[in-house]
């Protein structure tokens, strides 16, 4: 990161490959301005709030030759997405989809952040996040698109751009849910004696006892990786997820009576899934479920208030 390079895109293939060539040829660029202080006193944040200022009466005027320009800030103790959108005058979505922030409670403490001089959305050449798979898939079939490589990482940028009421609506949900109401906790995480084979092993998730066909919602937004069926697990469901500091998340929901999404799909946390049922290997109806964090379990009950 450090080294910014821009061109015209007229499809992907070209250009990633003139990313290619670009990056190689201006590596030696010269490496952003750092703000240490939002405040007008400090003449870095004067020239960035100046720049922002035009801007935005070069849109208001319907004049599309924006000179975007980039700086650096690192955040501080104090600091959030929405209090740094406030001081630049540069919204939120902007700055998350810049800098990869999968959430607006995402911890920024210390992190070195990008700040553009225009209002806009920037879409990853490889998404990550449902949020960045959502935003790629709406925008990077319009034409003459800008390009952008930070690092190894090329952005394209949609000017003026805001999120959706959906696209919103992803980015706020930071909080995760239980997946059942008024189900009742029939077996927690850890090591426990199975009720199928009587024998001493290791419970990967936590089971929640509730009535069959009784709804199953996602924890939290993000986009259907996997439906199946298992001969243990019956009918399940595998929802892909980032969590607050960006990393990989996944839920699993299994003995499904019956599924009610598509796989690719996206969805809002509390969107019904599924039902409840006793499919695969199960002693009556209830729900399996599991948190993979970078691939590993982890205990729900650390997450997620109200389970009993």
């Amino acid at each position: 990161m450090g080294y910014i390079n821009v061109y015209k895109k007229n499809n992907s293939i070209l250009c990633f490959f003139f990313f290619i060539l670009l990056h190689t040829r201006f590596i030696s660029a010269q490496k952003l301005p750092e703000i240490s202080d939002l405040s007008h006193k400090n003449i870095l944040f004067k020239q960035f709030s100046e720049e922002v200022e035009k801007n935005y009466r070069l849109l208001a005027q319907g004049n599309t030759s924006i000179s975007l320009q980039f700086f650096y800030y690192r955040a501080e103790k104090n600091d959030t997405l929405l209090t740094i959108a406030a001081r630049s005058l540069i919204p939120y979505e902007t700055l998350a989809s810049l800098n990869r922030l999968g959430e607006v409670g995402a911890n920024i403490e210390g992190k070195l952040l990008i700040l553009p001089t225009c209002p806009g959305l920037f879409i990853l050449e490889k998404p990550f996040s449902p949020l960045e798979i959502l935003l790629k898939e709406k925008y990077l079939h319009e034409p003459n698109l800008v390009c952008y490589t930070l690092g190894d990482t090329l952005f394209y940028f949609i000017q003026d751009a805001r999120l959706s009421g959906t696209e919103r609506a992803f980015f706020l949900d930071s909080n995760l849910r239980l997946p059942v109401f008024h189900a009742v906790l029939s077996s927690n995480y850890g090591q426990r004696l199975s009720p199928i084979t009587g024998k001493s092993s290791f419970h990967e998730g936590v089971d929640l006892a509730a009535p069959e066909g009784s709804l199953v919602m996602a924890c939290k937004a993000g986009q259907i990786e996997q439906i199946g069926y298992s001969q243990i697990y019956g009918n399940f469901i595998i929802i892909k997820h980032e969590d607050e500091k960006g990393r990989q998340m996944r839920s699993f929901y299994a003995h499904l009576k019956t599924i009610d999404c598509k796989e690719a799909s996206f969805v809002l946390g509390g969107a019904t899934i599924g039902s409840v049922g006793s499919t695969g290997l199960s002693t009556g109806p209830h729900l399996h479920f599991e948190i993979w964090l970078n691939g590993k379990t982890i205990d729900p009950n650390e997450l997620i208030k109200g389970i009993r």
